[in-house]
């Protein structure tokens, strides 16, 4: 028996006045309750409870081992009340990490909206260009764009998403983009992502999918320099579609995208406390709302 059970064991016996009576009460036969207490000595190597043919007395090894094993139970017991709070309730930390642009002009707004709606939650979100380790992170949740690359990872997603190419007017007047093959020639602002981030822009239009190596003119993490007319880059819906609206960017062969869904990625479902799926679902829902 391991040492927990051997005082809950302890605890209830001391509880009656005979091993009949505490046998009932522990589900087991009078023999049972004699043996165990037996094992229980000598493993301590004291006498705990001394038995007379009327009732049973607790000695003072037993007192103190039961005083103090009450409360060790009872820190325990609280201890795991303090876990279970954490996980099921609407408190504790939860630790985000993202993409920098997404999470500088997305995640941030909606993070501030569910902050208004549980004011309890603490938030850590940490931005970066690059692919941060969930699990050596210590990071509750991840927002992912693009294609997944970790397979331990369980993902939902948030949000459709397409890469469209896209330039100044400026530059397409300059560069007149009216074919596919028109992109091997372009000046192509190669953005860093992540670790795995290369020059090659893998396009679809349809059931076609083609592979483009344009001339980097530029690499940068800010997919704003577009503005500048220094080339032709790779930027998701969501990032470009202020611009487009203003008329500071164009999209060039509209036909031709790049999927980049939205994911929420966790280490397992089965360890994502309540308060982590609580935000994957506000993070779902908001977008839902915005497209509906």
């Amino acid at each position: 028996m391991d040492r927990i059970s051997d005082l809950e064991f302890f605890q209830a016996l001391c509880r009656f006045d005979s091993f009949k009576s505490a046998a009932q009460f522990l589900g087991i036969t009078p023999p049972a309750v004699s043996q165990r207490l037996a094992a229980l000595e000598q493993r301590l190597g004291v006498s705990l409870i001394r038995r007379s043919t009327r009732s049973l007395r607790i000695t003072e090894e037993g007192k103190y081992y039961l005083e103090k094993g009450s409360a060790l139970l009872d820190d325990l017991s609280k201890i795991e009340q303090r876990i279970s709070s954490l996980g099921d309730s609407l408190q504790g930390t939860i630790r985000i990490n993202g993409p920098f642009g997404y999470g500088r002009k997305v995640l941030a707004a909606q993070l501030v909206e569910f902050k208004k709606l549980y004011p309890h939650i603490k938030l850590d979100l940490i931005l970066s260009d690059t692919h941060l380790d969930i699990i050596k992170g210590g990071f509750d949740v991840a927002i992912r764009v693009g294609t997944l690359k970790d397979s331990r990872l369980i993902a939902r997603l948030i949000k459709r998403n397409k890469q469209h190419l896209c330039c100044s007017p400026d530059y397409l007047q300059k560069h007149p983009i009216t074919c596919f093959l028109d992109l091997s020639d372009v000046d192509g602002i190669i953005i860093l992502e992540d670790d795995l981030t290369s020059g090659t822009w893998r396009l679809s239009n349809g059931s076609r999918q083609e592979l483009v190596k344009p001339k980097t003119s530029m690499q940068t993490n800010n997919g704003e320099v577009a503005l500048n007319g220094l080339g032709v880059v790779l930027r998701s819906d969501w990032d470009i579609e202020p611009y487009l609206k203003t008329g500071q960017l164009v999209k060039v062969l509209p036909q031709w995208s790049v999927t980049a869904d939205v994911y929420a990625v966790f280490a397992s479902d089965q360890s994502a406390a309540y308060r982590t799926q609580l935000v994957i679902n506000f993070l779902k829902s908001q977008e839902e709302n915005s497209n509906p």
